[in-house]
């Protein structure tokens, strides 16, 4: 789909970087149910915790605002909430279901401190919407799979 012309191309880069983001995030879903897969042969729930920055600029009123109509805005968890919502018959026909978690990190060392304490919890899988610094922190402090959807 070709961007609307607009005199600053860093924007339109920033738009399309948006776009790219937030379409994987339907294939995120699928990708979650499908490694989760193996494990669905006996009913369960299973839950997937998602790591988002706790004041994200992306997200911020004025930036929102300032786009152009098309480009999707909105919070990770909102995506990944739209595909487990959309595969739920499917999971429902094997006796499953996935509960979308959320929790806030202010940095790398809270991020690892959320999925350890996740990690006790039970959770099936990490997905996070942070840098690469507290992405690889993330990484490090658990045994779980770990999926960045951030830009880094």
């Amino acid at each position: 789909m070709p961007l609307p012309s607009c005199p600053d191309r860093s924007l339109a880069n920033v738009i399309r970087r948006d776009e790219i983001r937030r379409d994987w995030l339907a294939l995120l879903g699928a990708l979650i149910v499908s490694m989760l897969a193996p494990t669905f042969a006996h009913a369960a729930t299973f839950k997937v915790l998602v790591i988002a920055p706790q004041d994200d600029a992306r997200l911020a009123r004025n930036r929102v605002e300032r786009a152009y109509f098309g480009p999707q805005t909105g919070a990770a968890v909102d995506g990944i909430n739209v595909a487990v919502d959309e595969t739920k018959l499917e999971l429902e026909a094997d006796g499953a279901s996935l509960v979308v978690e959320t929790a806030t990190a202010s940095g790398a060392k809270s991020a690892a401190d959320a999925a350890a304490k996740a990690e006790k919890a039970g959770v099936a899988a990490i997905v996070t919407d942070l840098d690469a610094a507290a992405t690889a922190a993330v990484a490090q402090a658990v045994k779980l799979p770990v999926i960045n959807v951030g830009a880094a």
